[in-house]
């Protein structure tokens, strides 16, 4: 029994050498996936979630014309081509500006926050009658005919992040075209869902920053291995 397992352990080595020598990888190969035969491949990345069986994934090629967008079935497994539905001039944008956000309705602009905290990922519900957004890390709705901000969350802090993902959430989860967001309108446009992130036993792991003269530390919330992932919680606000 030992030789068999011998000989074929030689085997698998000598086809591992003259694979080895006739097709030598390059770092350059296997970062920017070009590595003959379809040795390594980048991983696609997600887009978004479409609903809870489907989500869209852009597939990156060589040159950046030739990345192409899937959408993955989850129920059957299957990759499926996908083209994005004609989108119609909306007569109602909303941006951030000086931290604070802008409501356009028909290229008019009209300032609907004013204060010292930065908003992220102003969303209009379905109905586009409202908008959703966070700032320090709670989660707000307006509406916009009432001109009316309403809080919707209150436990915000620096270790508790409601709709605004984790570091490690966005880059393993949600994917960086979120930009931070978890939350989520209703199609009905009454209720918002969103995820709460309990970062307080996360260690702290200092970043160097090259920026400015001498550059500095800062220091954000990143699991290494063996460490504590954020704690999740859904919860739903209307």
């Amino acid at each position: 029994m030992r030789k068999i397992f011998g000989i074929i352990a030689c085997c698998c080595l000598t086809a591992l050498f003259t694979y080895a020598q006739q097709k030598e990888i390059s770092m350059a190969q296997l970062v920017t996936g070009k590595a003959p035969n379809g040795f390594y491949k980048p991983l696609p990345s997600v887009i978004e979630w479409l609903n809870n069986n489907q989500v869209l994934l852009l597939q990156r090629g060589e040159k950046r014309e030739d990345a192409q967008t899937f959408l993955f079935d989850i129920p059957s497994g299957k990759m499926l081509s996908y083209t994005a539905p004609a989108q119609l001039k909306p007569d109602k944008a909303v941006t951030e500006m000086n931290h604070d956000l802008y409501l356009f309705v028909n290229g008019t602009p009209t300032r609907i926050t004013n204060d010292t905290a930065q908003e992220h990922n102003p969303t209009f519900s379905p109905d586009s009658n409202y908008i959703a957004y966070t700032k320090n890390n709670n989660l707000y709705s307006y509406n916009i005919a009432a001109q009316k901000e309403t809080q919707l969350t209150f436990d915000g802090s620096a270790t508790t992040l409601n709709g605004y993902a984790s570091w490690v959430y966005l880059e393993e989860i949600y994917g960086r075209p979120t930009h931070y967001r978890a939350f989520w309108w209703s199609p009905d446009s009454k209720t918002i869902a969103y995820a709460r992130f309990d970062e307080s036993m996360v260690p702290m792991f200092p970043i160097y920053s090259s920026e400015g003269q001498h550059g500095y530390l800062e220091y954000t919330r990143y699991p290494e291995a063996g460490d504590k992932n954020p704690e999740v919680k859904m919860g739903f606000v209307s």
